[in-house]
């Protein structure tokens, strides 16, 4: 029983993890999209992959165009989802009844969104937060950051072996 309740704590914090770095970066990068500077972007990868479990992130434009990726030969090229569709399985990775859970005012509506899949090779949650305007306190986003992180590298870098599935 202690067993399952540290790995759904340590899920939860991993999550949380995940929610930062995407929040983070698509903090960052709205004044880059917005005044098309890609490679300013392209270092804000650099720094998302340098966290622990980290296995992919990227940005795109509002029109779904990819503005930054770790493979370069995909920039400019329309971003289609996988098979597991554009909609499915994605919901919002934070809890509005806990207020800990984000920094934003209690009256801002989270955008963070995440699902749960498995790869080829990995076990991910994958999050997407939408990219706002500078200074935004509405409006329609200008783009999304899309982040993956491997489950078990994240936990086995908290020092839980046993956790690995």
């Amino acid at each position: 029983m202690i067993l399952i309740q540290e790995r759904g704590a340590l899920t939860q914090e991993v999550i949380q993890r995940g929610v930062a770095i995407a929040q983070n970066l698509a903090l960052s990068g709205s004044g880059p999209i917005q005044q098309e500077q890609g490679h300013i972007l392209q270092r804000l990868l650099h720094i998302a992959e340098e966290n622990s479990g980290v296995v992919d992130a990227f940005f795109v434009d509002q029109n779904k165009k990819i503005l930054a990726h770790k493979d370069e030969t995909l920039i400019e090229k329309s971003f289609v989802e996988s098979k597991v569709g554009v909609e499915s399985g994605w919901e919002s990775a934070v809890d509005t009844s806990k207020s800990e859970a984000t920094s934003r005012k209690k009256d801002s509506k989270p955008s963070t969104q995440i699902r749960s899949r498995r790869s080829s090779t990995h076990d991910l949650f994958e999050l997407r937060e939408a990219v706002m305007p500078p200074g935004a306190g509405g409006g329609a986003p200008i783009g999304m950051f899309y982040l993956s992180i491997d489950k078990e590298l994240l936990m086995d870098a908290a020092a839980y072996p046993d956790f690995r599935r």
